[in-house]
């Protein structure tokens, strides 16, 4: 083993044992944080010492570690793997609550979403300071799939909304 790799293994090691005392793992004074504010300063300003010198004297390098680029692809790969993510959570909430539109029966996921049995929505994202959406699916995972809501299409819901609590299909034509 070279001496540079001792080097760092006894410092890792030195580090851990100052973490489980609950002191600095720089310059051992008394912390709850992994660095104490003076070696967290001091750290920083390291890094950002580190990244100006190789943005002047290696670019390529820099570009390659830092660049648009990289950050562009991998903001792609996030964006995709949560979309997939979501789509399964919307996916298994409406499965739960029928999978279908209640009314009019429509089953395409992209239309479909729940809706409040009770027509008390906005008052229940107004007391729990939430919006819709798959935070809202996730909420009701979380919670066991409770008990009043349904699966309803986009425009049923609407249409619910708008003609005071009764979704147009359902209403008597005369």
């Amino acid at each position: 083993m070279s001496d540079k790799v001792k080097d760092r293994e006894r410092s890792l090691n030195r580090y851990k044992k100052l973490r489980a005392l609950g002191l600095c793992g720089s310059c051992a004074k008394p912390t709850k944080k992994s660095l104490c504010p003076t070696c967290r300063i001091r750290a920083n300003l390291n890094t950002r010492n580190y990244t100006r010198k190789l943005k002047n004297n290696n670019p390529s390098k820099f570009e390659l570690i830092y660049g648009k680029d990289r950050y562009c692809r991998r903001r792609t790969i996030v964006a995709s793997y949560s979309k997939s993510k979501n789509l399964e959570v919307k996916k298994k909430t409406l499965e739960h609550y029928g999978g279908k539109c209640v009314c009019c029966g429509e089953t395409n996921i992209k239309f479909l979403t729940i809706d409040h049995t009770n027509n008390n929505g906005a008052e229940e994202r107004r007391i729990a300071k939430r919006d819709g959406g798959v935070g809202f699916y996730r909420l009701l995972i979380k919670n066991n799939f409770p008990e009043g809501y349904q699966t309803l299409c986009f425009n049923c819901n609407i249409g619910k909304y708008l003609n005071n609590g009764v979704c147009p299909h359902k209403e008597v034509m005369t």
